[in-house]
């Protein structure tokens, strides 16, 4: 069994709402690590906490905002931070998917990761999947090796796998 801690940023009117309900399980065809309900996720490095305040704050640019913290426990985990076999699994599908990409006469400009993740949740049945990303965009035209905002993404696939949430910081005016 694995657990998680996992942080989600969103809107003060939003996180009543699914603290009184439920999330709603973000279906658009390009997400990072597939449909699911997004949290951020913590390490002796990264604050998923820091992460979801700044995503609420500075991405969705909410002016009334707040961070869930939710217990996250699962059996089918793709755990792309810590489980070596599970990279190399990903290392596999990521060329497997790529080389379908070209043969179908696509640009290789035009493969992402993204399709990648859409192919694991047509052919998988992880509950959650768990990786690191860049959380900062480059804003020059060349590929850069830096990463200046390491982040861990914690997509959950089964709803029934988050155990407790409830508001745990708000914000703004």
């Amino acid at each position: 069994m694995y657990n998680y801690t996992g942080y989600h940023g969103t809107s003060q009117a939003k996180a009543d709402k699914i603290v009184e309900n439920r999330f709603v399980i973000s279906t658009k065809p390009n997400e990072w690590l597939g449909t699911g309900i997004y949290f951020f996720g913590s390490d002796g490095e990264i604050d998923g906490q820091v992460e979801a305040r700044c995503w609420a704050r500075h991405v969705k640019q909410y002016s009334r905002w707040a961070v869930i913290k939710a217990t996250l426990r699962a059996e089918k985990v793709l755990d792309l931070v810590c489980n070596v076999a599970h990279k190399k699994l990903y290392d596999i599908l990521q060329r497997k998917c790529y080389e379908a990409h070209i043969r179908s006469g696509k640009d290789a400009a035009t493969f992402s990761d993204y399709m990648i993740f859409n192919d694991i949740d047509e052919n998988y049945d992880f509950e959650i999947i768990c990786a690191h990303t860049e959380g900062s965009k480059n804003k020059f035209t060349y590929n850069s090796y830096v990463v200046r905002r390491l982040q861990i993404q914690i997509c959950v696939k089964n709803e029934m796998c988050i155990r407790e949430k409830f508001v745990c910081e708000k914000g703004g005016t």
